[in-house]
């Protein structure tokens, strides 16, 4: 007898003899891990939590955080009314956020119009400056004409400084969080208290509608979604795996056993992903739909086996060793290359793939543990209380039609046309499957219908802005007004903004015509002082001239304006804390397809190697993404390939239960060519989740066929190849389920691991047993 069969003989016997203590201890287990994953597991919606910290990418935009604070605003768009009350809204709007909301650190949307007319007559052209300095030789003659223009600067708009679209029918305002939106607590509470702010001022100012936009509410919509889909799923898979048990075994209770068991080891892999990792990412998410498809298999193969034991006329004891002895083999065989398989992702560079990879592997061995002991401990219970007893004694129960494959039966009876067959559509497949494309564009991911992306649509159609943009440091002014012109040269670039745009733009023509006017302003100024002016006799023509006169004299004229001397507003958002200037670069077109957003970013590249922002961070997902899969793949089938080399310790063995594995990869890849299927940063990791899923209907296969008793193919027909079956359409409804998801990546997902789980299951169903049927008696030797 292997080591390994007189451990778990000994493991059913506690189990057998120990069965009320294994359930309290069970249920108390789960009870504690719910509780502690509910009160301390954390979601995190940023992009930043995909890449790992020691990412060069991941670098540059944690120090740009600590530099400048989150880049990721808040962008309200306000429409309607005319420009008067557009203005008012904004000006409560704004106040209400500065003075109501602890978790905004500033709102910018208007220049600060009262600063830069200190400094008008420095935004004058040469030209302008020419006439006021000729005006200047006549005040008296030329007052009408001297102050048109010299109170007014380039950095004034017509719509006084309030930052607007280009039709001036949308008023914009940025509102900056106090920290990274990457905690979905924070986003959420964040939006809410701002659109409370809003909601009243909509009801205050009948007229306007306030629109968002932005990263966080983009981010939000993403996480509610996603998570309203995955527990959607994860209650149609609940209904639909307990409905195929209960038309499967003709039974109720059997089938609870799994649905309950297979809930206490995903609550238990949730308090382990507490303690391992302390958060849930965009992509880790779906670790409990993706347990939900794989998890149950563990207990189908008991209920089949322990079924099949009773049924054959042996005691409850005899079934639960053998079920626990036997089959537990293949089960912990299965379990373990699946969990290989997870953890494989955790080689990625991608920390979205390696957490996933983590709490999905563990998760896996969980359930496997959580099913081999529970469940007999269940078994146990009824047949104790008498109802399996009597369940199993009834003679007609042995005649009852239970599942069955009549149709893989017959199959068998003509091998060599199975195998032929099966080969030809390989090679069609495998044409057909290398046209399958990649498609990055994050935008035909996200649901349908978001108000968010709208909302940045319509932005950027009626303005330069996006709430998108790369972010370029210099570390000096010579190199900002270097960069900065570089940046407005890249024809996928719409606006280029920084310090330097609110500075007066300074020639040698200019400084000599400013201190030419300078001199003259002194000098009246002076002549206004020593006449000491009665201004209460003076006309009101020639009072207006004085105070016009006065107010000149008051304004900065050669003195030019300096970064440092910009209102505090605008120093935040243009200087960081270290003293590095910052350059918005705005994208021409959205960032959100692949293409629009690889030539953005290698263009901004090529003049800051080091530019960072939201589109780098994407596209280093995308690229980690991308990398992570293939590595992640290759990895996984080769340690695969070792583990069954160590459980069967021969070739022949291992190659069979590969076989329906590679050619149902090959086959999945082939429909998706066929019905247009693209990969996706969403559905790329279906690939390694195939390969740690499907991996077991060959295992099982294989094990039971060189288990000692089983000398002829029917009696693996019996049970293994049904709970194969059985195992394989419980996954497809699980994974079916996610085709139903509003969010288009999930739903892509979904639909990417259903034509894998059904097309691995075809090959195990008929490839496998035909090749063990025509060659079976040269395997067995």
């Amino acid at each position: 007898m292997h080591w390994r069969e007189r451990i778990l003989k000994r493991i059913a016997a506690a189990i057998y003899h120990q069965y009320p203590t294994i359930i309290v201890i069970a249920v108390l287990m789960t009870i504690v891990s719910l509780g502690v994953s509910g009160l301390f597991l954390k979601t995190k919606t940023g992009r930043i939590d995909l890449i790992s910290e020691s990412n060069p990418a991941s670098k540059r935009f944690l120090q740009f955080l600590e530099d400048f604070g989150s880049p990721d605003d808040l962008v309200l768009l306000v429409q309607g009314g005319d420009s008067s009350d557009r203005k008012e809204a904004v000006d409560d709007l704004a106040q209400k956020l500065k003075e109501n909301i602890s978790l905004v650190e500033s709102v910018f949307y208007q220049i600060p119009i009262d600063f830069f007319k200190d400094y008008g007559l420095q935004y004058l052209d040469l030209t302008a400056l020419e006439k006021i300095d000729s005006y200047l030789k006549d005040p008296q003659k030329n007052k009408d004409k001297l102050f048109e223009n010299s109170f007014q600067t380039s950095a004034l708009s017509k719509t006084e400084g309030y930052l607007s679209s280009k039709s001036e029918q949308i008023y914009f305002m940025f509102v900056k969080p106090t920290q990274k939106t990457n905690d979905f607590k924070f986003i959420k509470g964040f939006l809410e208290e701002i659109q409370s702010q809003i909601d009243l001022i909509e009801k205050d100012y009948p007229s306007i509608q306030i629109q968002t936009t932005g990263v966080p509410p983009i981010i939000y919509e993403e996480m509610v979604t996603t998570t309203q889909d995955v527990k959607k799923a994860s209650v149609l898979s609940f209904l639909g795996i307990a409905l195929l048990f209960m038309l499967a075994f003709q039974a109720f209770r059997k089938p609870l056993m799994v649905v309950t068991v297979m809930f206490m080891g995903i609550a238990y892999t949730f308090c382990f992903a507490t303690f391992a990792v302390g958060s849930l990412n965009l992509m880790s998410i779906v670790f409990a739909s993706m347990l939900l498809g794989s998890g149950n298999d563990f207990g189908v193969h008991i209920l089949m086996r322990y079924r099949e034991e009773r049924l054959s006329g042996h005691s409850c004891k005899v079934a639960i060793e053998t079920v626990v002895a036997q089959t537990g083999q293949g089960i912990i065989s299965g379990a373990i290359a699946t969990a290989l398989v997870f953890y494989t992702l955790m080689f990625s560079n991608f920390k979205g793939f390696a957490e996933f990879g983590l709490i999905s592997g563990t998760g896996v061995l969980i359930c496997c543990a959580a099913m081999l002991i529970v469940i007999p401990a269940f078994l146990v219970l009824w047949e104790k209380s008498g109802r399996g007893t009597a369940y199993y004694d009834k003679k007609i129960l042995k005649a009852r039609h239970q599942l069955t494959l009549p149709h893989v039966a017959k199959l068998l009876h003509y091998p060599k046309s199975v195998i032929a067959g099966c080969l030809i559509l390989t090679g069609f497949f495998f044409y057909t499957g290398s046209q399958v494309q990649f498609n990055g564009s994050l935008l035909d991911i996200q649901a349908k219908g978001s108000k968010s992306f709208a909302n940045e649509k319509l932005m950027m159609q009626d303005s330069p802005l996006s709430p998108r943009f790369a972010a370029v440091l210099a570390k000096d002014f010579s190199e900002l007004k270097q960069k900065s012109e570089a940046l407005k040269n890249l024809p996928i670039v719409s606006h280029v903004e920084s310090a330097q745009d609110f500075l007066p733009k300074m020639t040698e023509e200019k400084k000599k015509r400013l201190g030419s006017i300078q001199k003259k302003v002194d000098k009246i100024d002076l002549e206004i002082k020593k006449r000491n002016l009665n201004r209460g006799r003076l006309s009101s023509s020639q009072k207006e001239l004085v105070e016009g006169l006065t107010r000149l004299s008051q304004m900065k004229i050669v003195d030019p304006l300096q970064v440092e001397d910009l209102p505090k507003e605008l120093k935040n958002r243009y200087v960081g804390k270290n003293g590095e200037y910052l350059i918005y670069a705005f994208p021409k077109k959205s960032v959100w397809s692949d293409e629009s957003l690889t030539r953005f970013t290698e263009q901004v590249a090529r003049v800051d190697e080091f530019a960072t922002g939201t589109p780098f961070l994407v596209q280093e997902v995308t690229r980690l993404m991308k990398n992570g899969y293939k590595r992640s793949g290759w990895i996984a089938f080769l340690v695969v390939t070792c583990l069954l080399l160590i459980d069967f310790r021969r070739i022949v063995p291992t190659l069979l239960a590969l076989t329906p594995l590679v050619m149902g990869v090959i086959w999945m890849f082939g429909l998706m060519g066929v019905l247009g299927v693209q990969f996706n940063p969403a559905n790329l990791i279906a690939v390694p989740l195939i390969l740690g899923i499907a991996i077991d209907n060959g295992v099982h296969l294989v094990h039971r066929f060189y288990e000692k008793k089983a000398h002829r193919l029917d009696q693996i027909m019996k049970s293994t190849i049904k709970a194969v079956y059985l195992n394989s359409i419980t996954t497809i409804v699980c994974f079916g389920s996610l085709i139903l998801a509003s969010h288009r990546g999930i739903s892509s997902l979904g639909l990417v691991l259903v034509l894998g789980v059904l097309t691995c299951l075809i090959t195990s169903i008929t490839f496998l047993p035909a090749v063990l049927s025509l060659f079976r008696d040269r395997i067995k030797r």
